[in-house]
């Protein structure tokens, strides 16, 4: 078979509009969809895997809220229960919080490279980060990765002041950013030693850069990491335990603690009582279920078109059944017969791939005008393209293959 003979294909091809019509609609429609269920699967995994920047194994987290006689001093209680959390056995270290990643509570304040100085904005940058709220060691309990600096200083921690409407904020003099944050707010690098400023008029200065440190709630315009810690001890009624256990003891450590914070104080509710890669779960936990009803579809759906692919294959070879048998009685051969079937159905899939491109990205533009989802990327495109040619083919190559090897007679006597 040569290249002289498409134009043949392509006009038997239009003599046969409706068989090769059906192809045509299946072809692109799946294209469409295979292509952008991919896309929204592979943005769901990249979900499922993304990096808190916490050490997450052996570290657990109780969510307590403080009610009657221990809300009157919230501070006095959580010294107390941290000091209660710290003789438990299999506890290592443990802080109290007022948010960690993913646990859906969130402050966010702004901040610049730059005090500013009346109406000259000129060289400032200003970015809104998550700010941490920690007790001492964060850092350590946390489990996060120094790259440049150190941790925050036994003396800078100071009350958060909860009840003044976070006064504490402008009594800090340290913290520690994300590499996301020193980047954002000191391009030029090297922000250890300099100051950011809190609502571009209080001075802190960075000690130290953590490689990932993750917001709360995540967000779909990249800036996710976008974080720092303050060395403020919580001092609200609601307060989070980030407790850092010995290998393996992180269930223990959770019951023993939950326990012993239920028996002193009878009054408060307990909100949250997990280890972290149970929170992370249950972040992610409709993430993780789109995820497989993404697969499952796509799946399906490539199922349903190769079958439809193989009977509209089959049915058009076995209705051709006459032609097939008169040329391989003039002499052709059986991958003469094999080839010219593949490259008809090469031509209705491929025609209709690159339509159904055409409408899967009709379709992602569609969807991004009422949804959170990003543009489609031009590899997905190709991957959709390809999964569906090399699936058409595979489909009609078996009754493709059931005629060419069949003797001209038996075909004649069968047509």
């Amino acid at each position: 078979m040569s290249i002289a003979e498409v134009p043949l294909i392509v006009r038997a091809l239009t003599r046969n509009r409706v068989i090769a019509s059906i192809l045509l609609v299946q072809v692109l429609v799946a294209t469409a969809c295979v292509t952008n269920l991919a896309f929204l699967l592979s943005e769901r995994l990249g979900t499922l895997t993304y990096k808190t920047g916490l050490e997450e194994a052996n570290l657990g987290v109780i969510e307590t809220e403080y009610l009657g006689p221990a809300a009157a001093n919230p501070a006095a209680s959580i010294r107390t229960d941290l000091e209660a959390i710290r003789q438990q056995p299999g506890v290592e270290q443990v802080v109290a919080a007022e948010s960690l990643p993913l646990s859906q509570r969130s402050w966010s304040v702004g901040f610049t490279n730059k005090v500013l100085e009346g109406n000259d904005i000129s060289g400032i940058v200003e970015a809104e980060p998550t700010v941490y709220t920690a007790s001492s060691p964060a850092v350590q309990v946390l489990g996060l990765t120094l790259v440049a600096g150190r941790d925050l200083s036994a003396g800078a921690f100071v009350p958060m002041e909860a009840g003044a409407d976070y006064a504490g904020l402008y009594k800090a003099s340290e913290a520690v950013v994300s590499q996301a944050l020193a980047d954002k707010l000191f391009p030029e690098g090297g922000a250890v030693g300099k100051f950011l400023y809190a609502d571009a008029q209080h001075p802190i200065q960075v000690v130290g850069i953590v490689k990932t440190l993750s917001r709360p709630v995540l967000k779909t315009d990249a800036d996710n990491d976008m974080s720092l810690i303050l060395p403020l001890i919580p001092d609200g009624p609601r307060v989070m335990f980030a407790i850092r256990a010995a290998d393996g003891r992180v269930a223990d450590v959770i019951a023993s603690s939950e326990a012993t914070l239920s028996q002193r104080d009878a009054n408060r509710t307990i909100a949250r009582s997990t280890s972290f890669r149970e929170l992370r779960a249950d972040y992610f936990r409709h993430d993780q279920t789109m995820a497989i009803m993404f697969l499952s579809s796509g799946l399906a759906l490539l199922v349903v078109t190769a079958t439809g692919v193989y009977g509209l294959a089959s049915f058009w070879v076995r209705k051709r059944y006459r032609q097939i048998g008169i040329r391989r009685a003039l002499g052709a051969r059986k991958s003469d017969i094999l080839r010219y079937f593949l490259v008809e159905n090469l031509i209705l899939t491929a025609t209709g791939s690159v339509v159904g491109t055409v409408l899967a990205i009709g379709l992602n533009m569609a969807v991004a005008r009422y949804y959170e989802v990003a543009r489609i990327e031009t590899p997905f495109l190709a991957i959709g393209v390809l999964t569906v040619l090399l699936l058409g083919q595979a489909a009609a190559f078996v009754p493709a293959r059931r005629a060419a090897k069949e003797a001209p007679v038996a075909i004649l006597r069968s047509a």
